[in-house]
C-alpha cells in the first residue's frame, strides 16, 4: 500500500480535494538537465539531450492510486478508539500540556501509524515534476498548507512553509550509523531552528556537526493533486 504522510498544516486542513508537494524520492546528478519524461519504471532524466544517458528515479505514486494519509495520533485503550492530534485546536493543546504535560497524552507519530487508523485515504490524479522554485503563486495557492490574502504573500509563505519541511539537515546513515546529513532548499540559503537555536544554511555549506553535508538548492518536487476517495479501505 502506497502511503502519504501529513504535514500537521495538512491534517488540519484536510480537504476531499488536495494539492501536495513532496520532494523527488532521488535527485537526478547535476549533468542531468531537466529534460524527462515517463514510463512504467518512473521518471527518466536525459543527460543534455541524449537518450543514451539516462536516470530513471522510481515514484512512490501512479496515477490511479488509492494512498493511505497518516497522521499523528493516539490510540484510546479505554473507549476503543483513535484520535488524531489535528482534530485539536492549539488551546487544547495547551490545556493537555498544563493539565499533566503534553506526555499525558501519548501522540504517536504519523511513520507509525497502523493501517486499521487510517482515517482518510486520497485518490491519485495528477503527478508533475518540477522543480521547486516553479512552483507559481496559483499552485502555491492550492497546497493545503496555509490560507493568504493575496498571491505575493502566498508565495512567500509557500517558500517558508517548504524550508521549514525539508531545509533542515537529516541523517543518512549506513549499517545504523550516521555518516554525512542531506538537506533540500528553495532557494540558496534557509533560516532553520536546531534543538531551539536559530541558523542560517547556505547552498554552499558542505559539512554539518562534522559530517559531510549534501545540499540540494531547488531540488526536483512532486506535485501531487489528489481527491478524497470515500469508499476506500485499507485493503487498497
Amino acid at each position: 500500500m502506497s502511503q502519504l504522510y501529513l504535514t500537521p498544516h495538512e491534517a488540519s486542513n484536510w480537504q476531499p480535494e488536495g494539492t501536495f508537494v513532496r520532494i523527488l524520492p532521488e535527485q537526478p546528478p547535476k549533468r542531468f538537465n531537466g529534460k524527462h519524461d515517463f514510463d512504467k519504471d518512473g521518471i527518466n532524466f536525459y543527460h543534455s539531450g541524449e537518450f543514451a544517458d539516462i536516470c530513471t528515479i522510481k515514484l512512490p505514486f501512479s496515477v490511479g492510486d488509492v494512498v493511505g494519509c497518516k497522521e499523528t495520533y493516539v490510540y484510546d485503550d479505554i473507549n476503543k478508539v483513535y484520535h488524531y492530534k489535528a482534530d485539536y485546536t492549539e488551546v487544547q493543546l495547551s490545556i493537555l500540556r498544563i493539565i499533566g504535560g503534553e506526555n499525558n497524552v501519548l501522540w504517536h507519530s504519523s511513520a507509525i501509524m497502523p493501517k486499521p487508523a487510517i482515517r482518510r485515504w486520497l485518490k491519485i490524479e495528477s503527478v508533475d515534476i518540477k522543480r521547486v522554485q516553479e512552483i507559481t503563486p496559483q499552485e502555491a495557492d492550492k497546497l493545503m498548507c496555509y490560507s493568504a490574502d493575496n498571491l505575493g504573500s502566498i508565495k512567500r509563505d509557500f517558500i517558508d512553509h517548504f524550508n521549514s519541511l525539508y531545509a533542515k539537515p537529516q541523517p543518512v546513515k549506513e549499517h545504523g550509523k550516521i555518516v554525512s546529513y542531506v538537506a533540500h532548499m528553495y532557494g540558496d540559503n534557509a533560516d532553520i531552528m536546531w534543538y531551539g537555536k536559530p541558523f542560517n544554511l547556505k547552498a554552499t555549506d558542505t559539512h554539518w556537526l562534522g559530517l559531510p553535508l549534501t545540499i540540494h538548492a531547488n531540488p526536483y518536487i512532486m506535485l501531487i493533486v489528489g481527491k478524497e476517495a470515500a469508499n476506500a479501505t485499507m485493503d487498497n
